[in-house]
């Protein structure tokens, strides 16, 4: 993916590895070297559900020397659990043509959030 753009609910373009929060993050770019704009242009954007704990979440983001976007629910603190202790989280994983704006991809959270278990 070229030209990759790192989109959060309440910001664009985080620096990277600063652990910006947020519902979901998207990553959209250019595909095949194309330069970004539809048709050549595509991503993924992962939904973090508001039952998650920590919510919103932390993101791991970078643009350079590639495109990475990953949660991070441990971000800045220590979690212990004993073996019979457990922890689940629920995610959701769009994967779009084009580079969304962020109510297009807010409308695609709402649907996700809305979905019964």
């Amino acid at each position: 993916m070229t030209d990759g753009r790192i989109l959060l609910p309440n910001r664009a373009d985080p620096e990277p590895m600063t652990g910006p929060t947020g519902a979901w993050c998207d990553y959209s770019g250019g595909l095949d070297g194309a330069r970004t704009g539809d048709p050549w242009s595509g991503g993924v954007t992962i939904f973090n559900h508001p039952d998650n704990d920590p919510h919103p979440i932390h993101w791991f983001t970078m643009t350079e020397p590639f495109g990475s976007v990953s949660a991070n629910p441990t971000w800045g603190t220590v979690h212990s659990l004993q073996e019979t202790d457990s922890v689940s989280w629920t995610w959701g994983m769009w994967v779009h043509a084009g580079t969304p704006k962020k109510d297009v991809i807010k409308e695609a959270y709402d649907r996700f959030v809305s979905l019964e278990s």
